[in-house]
């Protein structure tokens, strides 16, 4: 089995509106602008606050022999102000220059989110599990040919001045039911600051190791995708 260990660095600038947490009875996050703590929705750093949303998300990689675009949809809904059902459905299309391409559906992702400290003012700890779905066909290189198993832990801590700094942190495990991929591990780390403009700029470090086949690649995308 081959591992590696890689590290993403991503620093971006942009001017968001804070997230709004959407189940009745959760704290609503401050205006725009004004002071914090705010539930900033970083781009590849999974966010640990429980909430109602469906969020598009764009993938490339690539290998010597093909390029593999997705496009994936996910769904988090919030069914009571500590705990989401989460889903995530990928569409993948396989570029094979001077052969036959590929598209379909690729491996769906069911799981729930539970967050076992919840104070949106002071700190959000939340953990959870996805099980991956060999629905994509693996032969066509859009799929792995059995499940995987994905415990994982969420953080969010709101400091400084007005509370406008934000740190979260997600670590992800999977692991697979059967093969020889070996586990994946993922730890990313997001550092924001919401100004009295409304402009959030997000420092995001990712850090993976992994021993799998190419056609395993879901935490790769991740260093890869835009967010939203």
């Amino acid at each position: 089995m081959k591992t590696t260990l890689a590290v993403a660095i991503v620093c971006c600038s942009l001017a968001t509106t804070p997230v709004v947490a959407q189940h009745e009875g959760q704290h609503h996050a401050d205006s725009h602008g004004g002071p914090g703590p705010h539930l900033v929705d970083a781009f590849f750093t999974e966010h640990a606050f429980i909430e109602r949303k469906i969020r598009p998300d764009f993938s490339f990689m690539n290998t010597d022999d093909w390029n593999r675009f997705t496009g994936q949809i996910e769904v988090e809904w919030a069914i009571s102000p500590n705990a989401a059902l989460i889903v995530r459905a990928p569409m993948h299309y396989i570029d094979r220059p001077g052969s036959f391409d590929n598209s379909g559906v690729g491996d769906i992702g069911l799981g729930s989110k539970l967050a076992v400290v919840n104070n949106q003012d002071v700190f959000i700890l939340a953990v959870g599990a996805e099980l991956t779905i060999p629905t994509g066909n693996a032969a066509r290189g859009l799929g792995s040919e059995h499940a995987w198993a994905g415990p994982f832990a969420l953080a969010w801590l709101p400091f400084g001045p007005d509370r406008r700094w934000t740190v979260q942190t997600a670590s992800h495990l999977e692991i697979p039911f059967a093969g020889d991929e070996g586990a994946e591990v993922e730890v990313a780390t997001a550092l924001s600051w919401t100004s009295p403009l409304g402009v959030t700029p997000i420092f995001e470090t990712i850090c993976w190791a992994h021993g799998m086949s190419p056609l395993r690649a879901n935490h790769a995308h991740r260093c890869l995708h835009h967010g939203a």
